[in-house]
């Protein structure tokens, strides 16, 4: 199982606390989803915090399952897919 990502070639760690396994990626002017090397492959991501960044769409969420909570506050959201 994958243990990070990488963000303009910084690996962010994955958190586990609980039972919950999630990523926090606030303040990374990530503009689009793919841009996170690694992320499709955690399948397993309960908790996705993308706040305070420059994100327009939402797609390609769908293989994320088990994810509970996506937060996307202050970004440039314009259309959600999937």
């Amino acid at each position: 199982m994958r243990e990070f990502v990488e963000v303009d070639g910084r690996k962010v760690k994955l958190y586990k606390r609980k039972g919950r396994t999630g990523l926090r990626l606030n303040n990374k002017y990530i503009r689009d989803i793919s841009e996170i090397k690694g992320l499709d492959s955690m399948t397993h991501l309960n908790h996705l915090i993308l706040d305070n960044n420059e994100i327009s769409e939402i797609k390609g969420l769908e293989t994320f399952v088990e994810l509970k909570i996506l937060s996307i506050n202050n970004n440039q959201i314009t259309e959600i897919k999937g």
